[in-house]
């Protein structure tokens, strides 16, 4: 189960302890903390965000890295980070909306590469039609989301 917050969320005291009573409560399903490309509303330090990376892993709640190569995730920004994740996620969508897609093929065999290279799960996002699946094919991507699959639904327990 995954849930996105910015980095301001991200090293709040309170949103993490409610997400480590979470993480017990649903053991043994495994809650992934999606760091959004997103600025919060305060500036946090990569101290910060390691810190907390390793608080909840202590608690078995893994990292993850939401749309890579837009906002402040670029790698340039998030380097220090990627030894700590067990995800990045790549947003077709949002190279589309920035009138960027050209780049997505490129960006997605850097991120792949990246990923390997931090044994991460690489996410793809986006995925809208048989084009976007036959490219995620071409390049050996086999972790994909997108309305092509249908449409999200509310977790039912």
């Amino acid at each position: 189960m995954s849930f996105n917050l910015n980095r301001t969320q991200f090293v709040n005291a309170e949103m993490a302890a409610a997400l480590i009573q979470v993480q017990h409560a649903i053991y043994p399903v495994t809650l992934v903390v999606e760091v959004t490309e997103e600025p919060g509303d305060q500036d946090v330090s990569l101290s910060q965000l390691q810190e907390q990376i390793t608080a909840f892993a202590a608690h078995g709640i893994q990292f993850s890295l939401d749309d890579v190569s837009t906002g402040d995730n670029r790698y340039a920004q998030i380097k220090p980070l990627l030894p700590l994740a067990s995800e990045l996620k790549f947003a077709m969508q949002n190279f589309r909306t920035e009138q960027r897609a050209k780049e997505i093929q490129p960006a997605l065999q850097f991120w792949r590469q990246v990923a390997e290279q931090y044994n991460l799960r690489l996410i793809v996002e986006g995925i809208e039609n048989a084009d976007d699946e036959q490219l995620l094919d071409q390049l050996e991507l086999p972790f994909r989301q997108g309305y092509y699959y249908g449409r999200p639904h509310l977790f039912d327990y």
